[in-house]
């Protein structure tokens, strides 16, 4: 998901604003500032419960909702007129789920772990995390 909005975000859509480098930067930030904003909330939220399954549903259909209002509705031949505004709402929403989806991946990748037989000590908590950041 960065990576595809990295490479995509400013000659697909940012272009089209006629915006300056700083504007242009502002507006990744928003997604990484929206994604530093969420995650203490996802990871209050997958505190709560065992299983933290809806929470990757949850928060993959909100990077979906998020890359719909980023012109992928052309796809499906409705018509929205994208604006800053809702540039600007498609990022915030972006990065709140990739929060969602990092913080809930890391937790289930550990409950997998820990359910497949391996200890609940830091050895594995470390294997998993070392793991999910060189894959994210």
């Amino acid at each position: 998901c960065n990576g595809f909005l990295s490479v995509n975000l400013e000659p697909s859509v940012i272009r089209n604003f006629n915006l300056g480098a700083s504007n242009v930067g502002l507006l990744y930030g928003l997604r990484d500032g929206a994604n530093s904003l969420a995650s203490p909330i996802w990871g209050w939220l997958c505190d709560r419960k065992r299983s933290v399954k809806p929470y990757l549903v949850i928060s993959s259909l909100l990077v979906a909702i998020s890359f719909f209002l980023m012109k992928a509705y052309e796809m499906v031949g409705i018509v929205i007129d994208l604006n800053i505004y809702v540039l600007v709402l498609a990022l915030c929403i972006n990065g709140m789920g990739v929060g969602g989806q990092q913080i809930a991946g890391v937790i289930d990748a550990l409950h997998e772990a820990i359910g497949a037989g391996f200890p609940d000590d830091p050895s594995t908590q470390g294997l998993v995390a070392g793991l999910w950041s060189s894959l994210s």
